[in-house]
């Protein structure tokens, strides 16, 4: 059998961070969501184990809260969109809330 390996020490002073990423329905939208993904895979690897970067969420929004097709590729968390306008439940101009 082999031996696993001691798992490294992380320094005291690292910093880790979770990247959060808004998302709409929509082609255009779930292609941008597929490549931040990638590259974030890509810079995680790329920075080992003790890398400041942390986990990925991908925050999707959707006019019924129904999931969509990334839910199995990319760490999602859905919520319902907001409705249009300054109501108390609507969006104040921001179209991925």
């Amino acid at each position: 059998p082999h031996a696993e390996a001691a798992p490294q020490r992380c320094p005291p002073t690292r910093k880790p961070y979770h990247v959060v990423m808004t998302a709409a329905t929509g082609i255009y939208q779930e292609w941008q969501s597929r490549i931040a993904y990638y590259h974030y895979l890509k810079q995680k690897k790329a920075g080992g184990p003790c890398s400041d970067i942390g986990g990925f969420t991908r925050l999707f929004n959707s006019p019924s809260a129904a999931p969509d097709k990334l839910m199995d590729e990319i760490p999602t968390l859905v919520v319902k969109q907001l409705g249009h306008g300054s109501c108390d439940e609507c969006d104040h101009g921001f179209i991925v809330m």
